[in-house]
Parts: C-alpha cells; sequence; structure tokens
C-alpha cells in the first residue's frame, strides 16, 4: 500500500538521463534549502518577542499553562494560540531555542517539498524544480524560516494550503475542501496579514458553488471555526477586548501604501536588507559579493511573469493572480503599514509564479534563447545561494548587529554566562535586573531575553 502510494504521488522513476539529473538536481535543491535554513543557527535572532514566546511554549510544554493566546500583534491585538501550541512540540525536548527554532526551520523546509510537488502536479517538472531552487536559496525566505516568529510559520503552510485550493478547483477533488478549510484555520490563526486569505477562498468556494457537497463545506467551516475555540474563549472572558480593538482599528483611516506593490518586486532580490542590520550595513555591503544585474533581472522576471499569467488565463495561473493580487491590496489597505515579513503568506507564490513564467517562456523561445533564459535562473540560484551564506557569515563573526537583528543567540547566552558567573544565580528581580544590566553589551540586548536565559540556559 505504501509502495503504492508513493508510484502515485511519484509516478515512476524513468530510466533515461534527464529524470535522473532532474531528481538529482531536486535532491540537491533540497539539501541547500536546509543547509540555509540550519547553518550557524546557534546565532539566531533572540529577543524580547522570541523569548516571550519561548516562555509561553515551555510553561504549555511543561504542563504549567495551557495559553488561549500567543502573542501581541503591532496593532495591539492577542493573537489566536496556535502558534503556542505548534511550538510547545520542541520545547518537549529540550528548552533550547535553538532546537525550537531548527523545528520552525525544518517545517519551511518541507514547505518546499510541498511547494515542488505543488507545481509539479498543476504545472510540469521543470517549472517545479525551477520553483523549488528559487525558493530554498531566496534570502528573505531564508531570513524569515530562522526565528522564533508566528509568522515565519506561513510559507509552509500557504503552500499546503496552495495544494488544496488547486487540487478541489482544478481536479474537483471534493472532500479537499475540508482540507483547505482546515489549513485556513490555521494560517488565519497564525498572523493576521494572512486575512485576506479569507476572501480568496470564499471567492473559490463561490466558483466551485454548483459542484460542491455543501454537507462537506459545512464541516470544513465549522472545523474553522472549532478551532478558534481556545481564542474565543479569551475573548468571552475577556468581554471580547480584541474584537473591540479590531472594530476601532477598522475604522481607522490610515493612507494608502504604495508600497504594497514594490515591496514584493524586493523580495525576490538580495536588497533592503538595511533595516536588520543597521548601521551595520555599510560593512556588510562592503564585503558582499555584488551583481546588481541579477537583482534588476529578478524584478524583471516578476514583471515579466505577471503579464505572461495575465495573458495565459488558465484556471491556474487564475487563482496565482488573485492570490498576488488580493494580497498586495490587503497591505496597500493596511492599517499596520507595510513591512517585509507581513509578505509571508504571499512570498511564496510570488516564486511559484515566476517559476511557472519562466517555464511557460522556455518553451516559446528559440533555442539559443532558452538556453539564455536557463543561465539566468542558474546564475540567480548561485548568487542568492551565496549571498545567504555570506548573510549567515556575517551574522556569525559579529556579537552585536546594530540593526533589528540584534546580538546573535551564541553570544548572547556567553555574556549571561559571565555575568551569572560574576553575580550567581539572581535570588530575586532586583538580581535578574542587576545581572541583566551587567551583561547587556548590545542596544538590542533585551531583559526577557536574559530572562530567558539565566532560567533555561544556564546550568545552576
Amino acid at each position: 500500500m505504501f509502495r503504492h502510494h508513493c508510484r502515485k504521488l511519484l509516478g515512476r522513476f524513468p530510466e533515461n538521463g534527464y529524470f535522473r539529473v532532474h531528481y538529482a538536481l531536486l535532491a540537491v535543491t533540497i539539501i541547500a534549502a536546509a543547509f540555509l535554513r540550519l547553518y550557524n543557527l546557534d546565532y539566531l535572532e533572540f529577543k524580547g518577542d522570541e523569548a516571550l514566546n519561548s516562555f509561553k511554549a515551555l510553561k504549555m510544554a511543561e504542563g504549567i499553562h495551557l495559553p488561549l493566546t500567543s502573542g501581541m500583534s503591532s496593532v495591539g491585538i492577542h493573537e489566536p494560540p496556535l502558534f503556542m501550541y505548534l511550538l510547545a512540540i520542541p520545547f518537549l525536548v529540550t528548552p533550547n531555542p535553538v532546537f525550537a527554532t531548527a523545528f520552525i526551520a525544518v517545517l519551511n523546509v518541507l514547505g518546499i517539498v510541498v511547494c515542488y510537488f505543488l507545481v509539479r502536479k498543476f504545472y510540469s517538472e521543470r517549472a517545479a524544480l525551477i520553483a523549488a531552487a528559487l525558493y530554498a536559496v531566496n534570502p528573505w525566505q531564508v531570513l524569515f524560516s530562522r526565528k522564533i516568529w508566528t509568522q515565519n510559520l506561513l510559507a509552509p503552510f500557504v503552500m499546503l494550503l496552495a495544494y488544496f485550493m488547486f487540487s478541489m478547483v482544478i481536479e474537483g477533488k471534493k472532500k479537499h475542501l475540508i482540507y483547505m478549510f482546515m489549513v485556513l484555520a490555521i494560517v488565519l490563526q497564525l498572523h493576521l496579514s494572512a486575512a485576506y486569505l479569507s476572501v480568496l477562498v470564499v471567492g473559490l468556494v463561490a466558483f466551485r458553488w454548483k459542484h460542491l457537497e455543501k454537507s462537506q463545506l459545512i464541516m470544513g467551516v465549522a472545523l474553522l471555526v472549532l478551532s478558534f475555540t481556545p481564542y474565543l474563549i479569551f475573548q468571552f472572558q475577556n468581554n471580547f477586548v480584541d474584537f473591540h480593538a479590531a472594530l476601532r482599528i477598522f475604522l481607522k483611516k490610515s493612507p494608502f501604501h504604495l508600497a504594497a506593490f514594490t515591496t514584493p518586486f524586493k523580495l525576490l532580490t538580495t536588497t533592503g536588507f538595511e533595516y536588520s542590520l543597521g548601521h551595520d550595513f555599510p560593512i556588510f555591503e562592503s564585503g558582499a559579493i555584488r551583481l546588481e544585474v541579477l537583482d534588476i533581472a529578478a524584478m524583471g522576471l516578476l514583471f515579466l511573469s505577471i503579464v505572461v499569467l495575465l495573458l495565459h488565463r488558465t484556471p491556474q495561473n487564475k487563482i496565482l493572480v488573485s492570490w498576488l493580487l488580493a494580497g498586495a491590496a490587503f497591505m496597500a489597505i493596511s492599517k499596520a503599514g507595510v513591512h517585509n515579513h507581513y509578505f509571508n503568506s504571499f512570498h511564496p507564490i510570488l516564486i511559484i509564479s515566476v517559476a511557472v513564467a519562466v517555464d511557460l517562456i522556455l518553451k516559446k523561445l528559440p533555442r539559443y534563447w532558452r538556453h539564455c533564459m536557463a543561465l539566468l535562473v542558474i546564475a540567480l540560484v548561485a548568487y542568492q545561494f551565496s549571498f545567504g551564506v555570506y548573510f549567515l557569515d556575517f551574522v556569525k563573526n559579529r556579537d552585536c548587529i546594530h540593526g533589528d537583528y540584534g546580538p546573535p543567540f551564541a553570544y548572547r547566552v556567553e555574556s549571561v554566562r559571565r555575568a551569572v558567573k560574576e553575580f550567581g544565580q539572581p535570588k530575586n528581580d532586583a538580581d535578574l535586573r542587576k545581572m541583566h544590566n551587567s551583561s547587556k553589551y548590545c542596544v538590542k540586548c533585551d531583559f526577557q531575553a536574559t530572562a530567558f536565559i539565566v532560567k533555561y540556559m544556564i546550568k545552576k
């Protein structure tokens, strides 16, 4: 039975050279994705948000407390607790946040695998390989896979949601309607930036209305609502505080964010890391290999891809375009502004769009131009892979990043360990505060991170 399902999923492995090379390249792609997400992981970003998330998940893992919410969003609304439930899984093994971050990283690698099978099934093997390769090395996806943050789990579950969307609409698989709503529930609970996907799902349901099993639709919606039970309990206990806050935010006037339509182009390149690196960015740039022509080419490919998808109006392409337009429009009117990590819910769709369009173009071009396009894709993958390695080495080689990244975790642990050795284990909050001030060497050395390291990372 297992072999039957494997063959059904993968197909028979042909003995000709093309397919052997194809699967070898896929294996290299997955290895490269895992390498970039796990390389120098001891030097992960770990400040207040990451520490608070870790504290909360550890309490659940230790059986002390079942959270009804996760963290607090940037607009002041409590997030549903699902991220805490997922994060508690690695913390059942060890309190080390490096292991929890590795858990997030591995899930993101699995998201690339889902991306490959999605594109292979509904487009072509070549497009699937291109999508997986671009996804694996994209520096923004690498950065968003190496941190204990709710939105860092969006991409893999978004890929799963896309798979069920496509299978329901293109293949007419009725049972996948239920799976689609179940995964949508996960995505909506991870981060509010994915809220627009509910509109996209409703649109697909309306499109397929005549072909749906209404009992399965009811079951899917019921499971989605049921998954919010802990969050609804919290709201009931607190006079629906977040519903009132959401209403105030909704009624609040906000500017139209044109950056919602330009940021996606940046996220396909190696540019835009000024915020993360802060004052260290000029030092970073002075040592980086810069091929601006490839960054421009990546942006040009996205623009060309949108045009190609609009011209080739297949059902699959209509879903991709609708997803991109809905996401960008949602960000444009967002009350919280535009931040790079808000695009995690449709960043992989950008990459898939480029891969699909490149594959379509390759089918139309003469042989010479096909070779040029193939070389461009290879150059982009190699360039972004090397950039990712350089970025991770740069972080490792600096004990403080004078930007949002802050002190890499391994160096922060060492500074706290020295303080504990000097002052001993803190007996009260005043001792902990004194020790924190002694161990603080970087403007982003957060008190919550110090408290977590003292409690769980320093042997008593």
